[in-house]
């Protein structure tokens, strides 16, 4: 009999999804902490915008694209409310402005200046002038 328990319970837990596959739609995303920048420039470094639907790999994954744009100290992703509207919270801390290095590009005399910022800031939508 106990083992007809056992058996039941095995079987159960095998129908039920794991939290790793969990999917969420975010409802809410909110970056504590953000420095100098906008609420736009960091959903589009981390690639995750409110109303889309993501996974917890995904959830990590975009804390990492924030942790490999080199601008952020710390870098952390929590999850609150429900699945079907869940908030994000980032919580970061910015790199100290004077610790980030200056960019030139004095040879590109072929692209103005507002050409150059608008490259940048679709490859690195961190960048700042």
């Amino acid at each position: 009999m106990k083992f007809l328990r056992i058996l039941a319970f095995i079987l159960l837990a095998a129908t039920i999804p794991s939290a790793a596959e969990d999917t969420y739609t975010a409802g809410k995303i909110v970056f504590n902490h953000p420095g100098p920048y906008s609420q736009a420039q960091l959903e589009a470094a981390a690639a995750i915008l409110p109303g889309s639907s993501f996974k917890a790999d995904d959830l990590g994954a975009a804390a990492q694209r924030l942790v490999d744009t080199g601008y952020f100290v710390n870098v952390g992703a929590t999850l609150d409310g429900h699945a079907t509207s869940i908030s994000v919270l980032f919580d970061i801390q910015s790199i100290e402005r004077a610790q980030l290095l200056h960019v030139g590009f004095e040879n590109f005399v072929w692209l103005s200046h507002a050409e150059i910022e608008d490259a940048l800031h679709a490859k690195s939508p961190l960048f700042l002038d």
